[in-house]
């Protein structure tokens, strides 16, 4: 059985300091909700490996996406397949001190709408908006996060 996918590129920040420009494989439809399959659905599909093609070689790997600290989308793709409520400023410290400033998109019910809430019930990955690029962070590599006051 032949699946179709689509491609879509992505620079990938490993737990090592490397990063690597990717596409990631991608079904027209996804399962977990209407619309296209994201970057972030199968990073946090129950698949442990996942196969990431390198874009300057075309070689294909089968990567361990726990080893994955972020991702750099090249493109926004969440807001545009899923509208969210409210979006909540935040600045985050990464394992080994890169911050980054930006947004996290919210949908929890009113009695679970704090920060540690969100971080807790979420899964591993979670979807940061920021205004020069979108990233996809994987919580096992979050130092802290703090709330933040837009700019």
């Amino acid at each position: 059985m032949i699946i179709n996918k689509r491609r879509q590129r992505a620079v990938v920040h490993w737990s090592d300091d490397r990063f690597t420009n990717v596409s990631f494989f991608l079904q027209d439809y996804a399962e977990g909700h209407s619309g296209r399959e994201l970057i972030l659905d199968v990073l946090n599909s129950s698949s442990d490996f996942l196969p990431l093609e390198d874009a300057e070689t075309g070689k294909v790997s089968i990567v361990n996406k726990q080893r994955i600290r972020w991702v750099e989308l090249k493109e926004r793709e969440l807001l545009k397949e899923i509208s969210l409520p409210q979006e909540q400023s935040v600045e985050v410290e990464m394992m080994g001190g890169k911050v980054f400033r930006g947004r996290f998109p919210v949908e929890m019910p009113p009695e679970r709408s704090r920060l540690s809430d969100h971080l807790n019930f979420t899964p591993q990955f979670i979807y940061l908006v920021q205004d020069d690029g979108d990233l996809i962070l994987n919580k096992s590599y979050l130092f802290s996060v703090r709330d933040a006051q837009p700019r």
